[in-house]
């Protein structure tokens, strides 16, 4: 039984087929077979709920777990197990010429007899430079009020214009700053699916959230000019995704319903993320501006801008209802923005906030 454990693993580690010669070997020190195949067991079931999509899956409903610090040569099965097994102490070893031969030489019992001197020998220092890096935790959320997406709004920067607003012209400017700033502390070098992200060390990333505190927010840092790359941390593995964006600001997808999600994340192996967060804001202020997209019987569409220079980046969109009082409402934390459908445009004005809610953001 014990053998048979041990050789689906390392079947798996070295991609061998039936009748290859084996080349590595998982293994730890003072391990047992039978430990082996328990942690096999348990890692396996791991694995299972990984693909299944009931662990590692974004706020957003997107699945797919990147594995940290292994070969990204198999499957997200594979690789999810590869990983459980190195927090467990076990390696992917591999055997000298001498070791291998012997090995392969021999068959049923007499491997078992040989793995388990193996692991009784000096292999500390061979293990230990096979274990994968450990995983690195991405900063925490920092939540709060005046927060969306990338952002934090200052309230007291809001103006409203005078007169009718309408379709394609800005109902509310103001500003912001960044939620969070985090500097990458050293080289990030990784191939994602058919793209290669690297950053050098000191490059800065933003920390953005539209799950309200449900779940874990992205960091997002500059791929090009007009794309950003955005990472989740899983717990022991980061999701992550291509998404609109630019180094001073990562944006929002549109989505017809008004939601913002992500997209599907590539299942590829990623090196450690190290970051560090900085205090102020190193990134620089934003402008924002607050637009009607359009004015319809039952509800206005809105959607919120963050501008640098001649650049504009989409970070908010939602639509709002006409309620039986004739206008449609947005809580801005400390106020309520109150539009009143006149003209094919809108009226705003200012009312007292009454919870304290913010901007919608599912």
């Amino acid at each position: 039984m014990a053998s048979a454990a041990l050789l689906a693993v390392v079947g798996m580690l070295t991609a061998a087929g039936a009748g290859e010669a084996v080349q590595s070997v998982i293994a730890k020190p003072s391990g047992t077979l039978e430990q082996l195949a328990a942690d096999q067991k348990d890692c396996a079931e791991v694995a299972r709920k990984v693909r299944g999509g009931a662990y590692g899956s974004t706020p957003y409903g997107a699945g797919g777990t990147l594995v940290v610090g292994v070969l990204s040569d198999g499957t997200i099965l594979g690789d999810t197990t590869r990983a459980c097994l190195a927090e467990r102490g076990w390696a992917s070893v591999a055997l000298t010429k001498s070791e291998a031969s012997a090995f392969n030489a021999l068959g049923g019992p007499a491997r078992d007899r040989w793995l388990e001197a193996f692991y009784a020998g000096d292999i500390s220092e061979r293990v230990k430079a096979a274990l994968p890096e450990p995983f690195h935790p991405l900063p925490p959320l920092r939540d709060g009020p005046y927060r969306v997406g990338a952002l934090t709004l200052d309230p007291d920067s809001f103006a409203l214009p005078a007169g009718v607003v309408r379709p394609k012209d800005v109902v509310m400017t103001g500003s912001a700053s960044h939620r969070a700033v985090a500097r990458l502390t050293r080289p990030l070098d990784s191939k994602v699916g058919f793209g290669h992200v690297k950053a050098p060390a000191g490059a800065l990333f933003q920390q953005m959230d539209y799950s309200g505190g449900r779940g874990p927010p992205a960091w997002c840092g500059a791929a090009n000019p007009n794309l950003t790359w955005c990472f989740w941390d899983m717990g022991r593995s980061y999701d992550v995704s291509t998404w609109p964006g630019r180094d001073w600001l990562a944006g929002a997808i549109f989505v017809s319903t008004g939601s913002l999600r992500a997209p599907e994340p590539p299942l590829h192996t990623v090196s450690p993320i190290s970051l560090e967060l900085v205090d102020g804001d190193p990134l620089g202020p934003v402008d924002i501006t607050l637009e009607v997209l359009a004015v319809k019987p039952t509800s206005v569409l809105l959607q919120a801008v963050g501008h640098r220079g001649k650049a504009r980046m989409m970070f908010w969109h939602g639509e709002l209802p006409v309620g039986a009082d004739g206008t449609a409402r947005l809580s801005t934390w400390s106020r309520v923005l109150v539009l009143t459908p006149s003209g094919g445009g809108v009226m705003a004005r200012w009312e007292p906030a009454s919870d304290g809610a913010g901007w919608p953001l599912r």
